[in-house]
């Protein structure tokens, strides 16, 4: 469990969002306009720091920080624990692939995973995440394709490394998202394939995610 804040965008780009919500269908319109008030700039990426906790048999502590470009990739350095059992993760997502590192005290390592399975299970999260944290993403000068279903319902197809990626997501009346889910790699099912992911999602920075 863990809750992000302190979110910072990056340079903004030169595109205003005055005009960005009215050749949107609904909901989408309602998300953009919730999220992107006018006259706000497109950014090019953001900034995250988060805390909580992380159960690795038992539950510890952890402070991070994630910074991530429009739909290009992530980074997110954390670190887990205290003076005695400490350790140190960092999950990348760029134009080479996706890695996964988990070092104990920052000296012995845990977990150096990369690869194909890898790569797959972070554009997943680069998806679900850009939906949440960075709505700028959202614009079709960012690449995404909105394909409607209901006044509520909608699915944003959004470009990623590894291609496009299609999310379904349920706003409610003001704009805000209340449900998102996607077809997610998890090398871990047996046998190793797309499973659903994501979850409700409120008001006050908690989620609750399936996998």
């Amino acid at each position: 469990m863990g809750s992000a804040s302190n979110a910072q965008a990056q340079e903004p780009s030169n595109t205003s969002t005055t005009q960005r919500s009215t050749s949107f269908h609904e909901p989408a319109r309602r998300l953009l306009a919730s999220a992107i008030p006018d006259g706000f700039a497109l950014t090019t990426g953001v900034g995250l720091g988060m805390s909580g906790r992380m159960g690795l048999g038992i539950w510890l502590p952890f402070a991070a920080r994630q910074i991530f470009p429009t739909g290009t990739g992530f980074v997110w350095a954390a670190e887990v624990g205290g003076r005695v059992v400490r350790f140190v993760r960092a999950d990348t997502l760029g134009p080479d692939g996706a890695q996964m590192r988990f070092r104990f005290r920052d000296r012995v390592t845990v977990v150096d995973a990369s690869g194909a399975d890898i790569d797959r299970s972070a554009a997943g999260r680069l998806a679900a995440e850009t939906i949440a944290q960075l709505p700028h993403a959202l614009m079709r000068q960012a690449g995404a394709t909105w394909k409607p279903v209901n006044d509520h319902k909608t699915t944003v197809d959004l470009p990623g490394p590894n291609g496009p990626v299609d999310v379904d997501v349920t706003v409610d009346d003001e704009g805000h998202i209340t449900d998102l889910r996607l077809q997610r790699w998890n090398d871990s099912a047996k046998p190793p394939q797309y499973v659903l992911f994501g979850g409700t999602v409120s008001l006050r920075n908690r989620a609750e995610v399936i996998w």
